[in-house]
């Protein structure tokens, strides 16, 4: 357990400084804070902490550029507010999202390694054969995890499945496997759907909770990861990732395990990061995803609810930072997926990919 909470919670549909604005300010009207309140902040997608320019008295600041690595950055924060460095933290992540070039690019991002025609260091390697995006690098490791554990499109195809459904736009196996193909063993139907949108929380010491206005949710546990080698290719095992040493720092903060966790809200920007997540988590072994994607039940005896929001495969991929706002939304009751049923009392919140990751145990 760390000495922070999360006190307030807001997402938008827009991006950029403007949707950045209206995310925090609503954050803090949830928390029932000012801004003269706030003395850290960590901003993703957006160009520099002045330009919210809302009254903020800052003892900590931090940008993250990279979208994989918002909830590490998230960690950063809570680690702050339980070292006593800040009362109160707000994290805004206002990404514009992300652009795909045309036809027969492969899926490839618009912008390339470099933001140039030429390349240079490991980037040559990759560049020219269309290699430099994340989509290519999450499909090359989905190829290797595929030949290894035997992993099937039509068992892979669940997740994309599972997010429609929770959404309630059906789509069916035999239309998930007609889809074009984008890298090899990803489909279109593998890819989330770029939209607009942004996020904000308020971190706060959780000595001060009862004197706030929004329903804390505690951040029980937490952990981060970066890779000290820019490929994934470069890790020898599928369970040496990014995901799974955030996932295992994670359980080493907490008393909890996983047989306690009710919900898990995870980043499946690409659906193989969902496997990779599942395994990492501990909801089943290393190479078992298979046999529990598309079922509620794993095979290690444990019952959690993956993305019943539809995650970013289903509802579109917005702001990083609104997966956090999704598992608070859900342990608050407020979500959609969970009226009439049971509220979660313990939530999983998972992003990143090989080479940077973080995650987060929530509860009420």
């Amino acid at each position: 357990m760390t000495g922070a909470v999360v006190s307030g919670v807001a997402r938008v549909p827009v991006a950029g400084t403007d949707g950045a604005v209206a995310a925090v300010l609503g954050a803090l009207t949830d928390a029932g804070l000012a801004g003269s309140a706030v003395e850290g902040v960590l901003v993703c997608g957006v160009p520099a902490v002045e330009g919210l320019d809302l009254g903020f008295e800052l003892s900590w600041a931090a940008a993250e550029p990279n979208r994989f690595a918002v909830v590490a950055g998230v960690a950063s924060a809570a680690a702050v507010v339980s070292a006593g460095l800040a009362a109160h933290v707000v994290c805004v992540d206002a990404a514009a999202p992300v652009r795909f070039l045309g036809a027969g690019s492969g899926g490839a991002p618009e912008y390339r390694i470099g933001g140039r025609g030429t390349a240079s260091g490991w980037a040559q390697w990759h560049a020219p054969y269309g290699a430099d995006s994340v989509l290519v690098e999450v499909a090359l490791a989905a190829r290797a995890y595929v030949e290894r554990f035997g992993l099937t499109r039509a068992e892979l195809a669940q997740v994309a499945l599972a997010a429609h459904a929770h959404v309630g736009d059906p789509l069916g196996l035999a239309e998930y496997l007609a889809a074009p193909m984008l890298a090899d063993p990803l489909c279109r139907y593998d890819r989330a759907t770029p939209v607009a949108g942004a996020a904000a929380i308020v971190l706060s010491d959780a000595d001060l909770a009862s004197d706030l206005a929004g329903e804390a949710v505690a951040v029980a546990g937490l952990g981060s990861a970066r890779s000290s080698v820019p490929l994934w290719e470069q890790q020898s095992e599928p369970d040496a990732t990014a995901i799974h040493r955030a996932a295992e720092r994670m359980w080493r903060s907490t008393g909890l395990a996983p047989a306690d966790v009710d919900v898990a809200v995870l980043g499946d920007e690409l659906s193989f990061l969902t496997v990779l997540w599942l395994e990492a988590l501990g909801f089943c072994g290393t190479g078992e995803a298979r046999y529990l994607l598309g079922r509620k039940q794993t095979s290690r005896g444990l019952e959690v609810a993956v993305n019943p929001h539809g995650g970013q495969l289903g509802a579109g991929g917005s702001a990083g930072l609104d997966l956090v706002v999704e598992a608070v939304t859900q342990l608050r009751g407020g979500a959609p997926a969970t009226a009439g049923a049971q509220v979660p009392a313990v939530a999983a919140v998972g992003l990143g990919e090989g080479t940077v990751a973080g995650c987060l145990l929530l509860t009420r």
